[in-house]
């Protein structure tokens, strides 16, 4: 039996605009492949760095307030750094060296990369036992290295009695 002519055009006509779909979608998914581009060393290690001091940052110490996050205790070793962390826990100061010193070696999973973690105030000072209060971590000679170097940066910012202060971290990384 045979079907009207009606139908059989309605079938070839469905068939029709379903290959023309596919062929569209297979024209964009080309376009978009041939128009993507890879991640070059450089930008990958920029981005390793920005997230290692990120992540670093963000991280949590397991204290009490004010030393909930890394960059909490930071602040506060700047800002007040004889105040404990917790009322009771080690003082502000001692806990950010110590996570420091804790976090420095998992930086070294990428063989053949030094590292200097510089953490300054940068409108006011502070002023400890031993003198004028500043963190860095790592090797020192990358501060002034010239060739391939890359450089994460942050800030953190705490308002305190005499205004917002501001804390200039800087993670460099190098081989």
């Amino acid at each position: 039996m045979r079907l009207p002519s009606g139908h059989q055009r309605k079938g070839q006509l469905n068939l029709l605009i379903l290959l023309l779909m596919l062929a569209i979608v297979a024209a964009i998914m080309l376009f978009l492949l041939s128009t993507a581009s890879g991640v070059s060393q450089r930008e990958y290690m920029n981005l390793y760095t920005s997230n290692l001091l990120l992540s670093m940052m963000r991280s949590d110490t397991g204290e009490q307030t004010p030393c909930k996050t890394f960059s909490d205790t930071l602040a506060c070793a700047f800002v007040s750094p004889g105040l404990k962390c917790g009322g009771s826990g080690p003082t502000c100061n001692q806990l950010a060296e110590g996570k420091i010193a804790a976090y420095m070696p998992e930086f070294e999973q990428l063989k053949g990369y030094r590292y200097l973690l510089a953490v300054e105030p940068e409108d006011f000072v502070t002023l400890t036992d031993e003198g004028l209060y500043s963190i860095e971590y790592g090797d020192k000679s990358l501060r002034d290295l010239r060739g391939e170097r890359f450089v994460a940066t942050g800030k953190i910012q705490r308002p305190s009695s005499t205004g917002q202060q501001t804390l200039s971290i800087t993670l460099i990384v190098a081989k």
